[in-house]
Order: structure tokens, then sequence, then C-alpha cells
């Protein structure tokens, strides 16, 4: 018996409406001069010149000139200017902030003019922080920096962490 595989995609979006669909389409909602480049289930809320390259449930809600370039499920809420390269499940929620590419990572509304290169479940807070790769690194001091390892804390003003 020749039987095609079918799938149906369930997604909520801005509206808190599921779409369900076997072909699911991207979204914006009340956007000026945003777009979405391709992808699937991608959506922008009230981002102003804000971008979404493509990927899958990719997501910016209200921000200012937001850049996400693929990857999946990764998210910016608050942050203007915020950029996310790729990856999948990450969210930057600062100004001026960005996060390359990994997995789970997070710089928080504190971490303005914050970077994440990469590595998995990172987070950011401190203004000017970095954190180069590795795993649950956290980097909350003032331009403290973290290059890399598991684990590692950088909590005060102008920490470095190699």
């Amino acid at each position: 018996m020749n039987c095609p595989l079918r799938f149906t995609v369930v997604a909520l979006m801005f509206t808190g409406l599921p779409i369900t669909s076997t072909e699911a389409q991207n979204a914006k909602f009340n956007t000026f001069y945003s777009d979405i480049g391709g992808g699937t289930l991608n959506s922008i809320g009230t981002g102003a010149y804000s971008w979404i390259g493509g990927g899958l449930y990719n997501q910016i809600y209200s921000n200012n000139s937001g850049t996400i370039s693929g990857g999946f499920s990764n998210i910016i809420v608050i942050g203007n200017w915020a950029t996310i390269g790729g990856g999948a499940v990450n969210r930057a929620d600062a100004s001026f902030s960005t996060i390359a590419g990994g997995f789970q990572n997070l710089i928080d509304p504190n971490g303005t003019n914050a970077a994440i290169a990469g590595g998995v479940s990172n987070s950011a807070s401190g203004l000017s922080a970095f954190i180069g790769g590795g795993a649950v690194n956290f980097a909350s001091g003032t331009a403290s920096v973290i290059g890399g390892g598991t684990g590692n804390q950088a909590s005060e003003t102008n920490t470095t962490v190699a």
C-alpha cells in the first residue's frame, strides 16, 4: 500500500490564535519597513526596520531594527538593534546585543552591547559583557569577558576568565 506521509504544523503566532496548515507561512504584524526573506513560521510583531532571513519559528516581537539571519526558534523580544546570526533557541533582549550562534544562549535586557559568539546555555547580563563560547557560562559584570570553558562566572566589572 502506497500512502504518502502528511503532517500538520501547529503554531501560536502573535494573535494568540493557532495557525494550522500543511503549508505554514511567515507572518508580519503591524510592521514598518520590516521583511522576512524566507523560511517557515517566522514572524515579526511590531518591529520597525526588522528582518528575518529564514529558518523556522524565529520571532521578533516589539523592537526596532532587529535581525535574525536564520536558525530555529530564535527570539528577539525588546532588544533594539539586536542581532541573532543563527543557531537554535537563542534569545537577545538587550539593545545593541549580538548572539552569533549556538544553542540556548541568552542576553537579558540589562546586557546592552553584550555579545555571545556561540556555545551552549551561556548567559550575558552585564553591560558590554562578552562570552566567546563554551557551556553554561555567566557574564554579569560590566565589560566582563569569558573566553570559553564550562561553568565560568564573571560577575565583577572588567573581569576576564580566559
